[in-house]
């Protein structure tokens, strides 16, 4: 008994193992290993990101020009 639970050990799992590299050799750590699908996969992220801040930047441009007007927004 542990604050006020009782602990117990289930025994081993019925299904098969889980097992997945979770690490790799790292040779040259200023060169990373990508494979193709990840460099794809890094390149649209990069590229949301940039889309999503250029967005962001137009509409806090927008606001400073709604206020120095002195127009509120609706």
């Amino acid at each position: 008994e542990f604050m006020g639970y009782i602990l117990y050990d289930p025994g081993a799992w019925p299904e098969s193992p889980i097992c997945q590299k979770i690490s790799w050799r790292i040779t040259e750590p200023w060169r990373p290993e990508y494979t193709p699908e990840e460099v794809e996969r890094l390149q649209r992220i990069k590229e949301a990101a940039r889309e999503e801040s250029e967005k962001e930047r137009k509409r806090r441009s927008y606001e400073e020009l709604l206020k120095f007007l002195g127009i509120e927004k609706a």
